[in-house]
């Protein structure tokens, strides 16, 4: 016991203070540092934590996550390296458009006169694992949307940053549907070569319209509006504008 002891000791001080490093200048955790921390026997739930208070540098790829589960890495501690890994921050002023878009963003739903809000859904990344196969997720909890509507002709206005392409960031999305969620597949793999990517069937076409350009933050902004090219079939979508995410509902209607 005094063995084990010491070496979780041992492999505790080394990822907090590799290289020298204070615990405010902390090494990123890396797939081999968490690998390391599950073959010392460390509790999930300790491991769980030690990724969600350091840094992230993994490789969160479909074939990075088999090797993962084949070594013994539970669902949880990969999920919590998916949470805790972020994509590279860009330099200062790089396309300043996607990094405030969160705040500019705003989706109104058009129905005749009518203008209605729509409400961003958070969405959570989770992932399914097992032998020779994995699947990367977003899921949204429960089968129907709290939005619904019952125009099967929605259209959609939005304010994105000018120098957007607004087909290539703005996509309609019919969600696969589970026992008790929706979920929109991101990448994954079943088997060596065997690549799992999103559905381009469940894309729903659309036809953009610019409205009109304005100013928010020194920036320029296009307002656009997203027209389906033929009306919807009653089920569950999703407006998807880069990470952020739109859930609603078409009841059967006009």
């Amino acid at each position: 016991m005094k063995t084990k002891l010491l070496g979780i000791f041992v492999l505790a001080s080394s990822l907090a203070l590799c290289s020298g490093q204070t615990p405010a200048q902390k090494k990123p955790l890396t797939n081999a540092d968490v690998l390391q921390m599950v073959k010392a026997g460390l509790a999930e739930t300790v491991i769980v934590a030690a990724i969600q208070s350091s840094p992230a540098n993994y490789d969160t790829s479909a074939v990075a996550l088999i090797d993962l589960n084949q070594q013994s890495v539970s669902a949880k501690v990969q999920e919590a390296m998916l949470a805790a890994q972020k994509p590279a921050q860009a330099p200062p002023g790089a396309n300043a458009g996607a990094a405030t878009i969160a705040s500019l963003n705003r989706v109104f739903l058009l129905d005749g006169t009518e203008r209605t809000e729509m409400k961003q859904n958070k969405g959570e990344f989770d992932t399914f694992a097992a032998p020779f196969f994995v699947k990367i997720f977003i899921k949204f909890e429960g089968r129907n949307a709290d939005f619904r509507v019952t125009n099967r002709s929605p259209v959609f206005e939005m304010s994105l940053p000018g120098n957007w392409v607004a087909s290539e960031h703005v996509k309609l999305v019919k969600p696969d549907m589970q026992k008790t969620r929706r979920e929109l597949p991101v990448q994954g793999m079943a088997g060596p070569g065997v690549p799992i990517k999103p559905d381009k069937k469940a894309n729903v076409a659309l036809t953009f319209e610019e409205v009109r350009k304005e100013s928010a933050g020194g920036m320029e902004v296009a307002v656009q509006r997203a027209k389906v090219s033929k009306p919807v079939s009653p089920g569950e979508y999703v407006l998807c504008i880069d990470q952020t995410y739109y859930c609603f509902g078409v009841d059967g209607g006009k």
